[in-house]
């Protein structure tokens, strides 16, 4: 399985964003969200491309919540 991190200013819209690609069917586990600097960074598990992934999270995010 591919892994990338979920990043985003704060903590509710990466757990919104989490909820969001789990519902999709884009994610199937999803880590602790932790504080890195000034942001927050949650690790996950794609189903889908990491491309894949970065367009769901763009369509409905915008640019608060990017995949790194």
């Amino acid at each position: 399985m591919k892994s990338a991190h979920v990043v985003g200013a704060y903590q509710t819209d990466v757990n919104l964003a989490i909820s969001w690609l789990k519902l999709n069917r884009a994610i199937n586990v999803a880590g602790d969200c932790e504080k890195q600097g000034s942001v927050y960074v949650c690790p996950i598990r794609m189903l889908k491309s990491k491309k894949q992934v970065a367009d769901l999270l763009l369509a409905r995010f915008g640019h608060f919540v990017r995949i790194r």
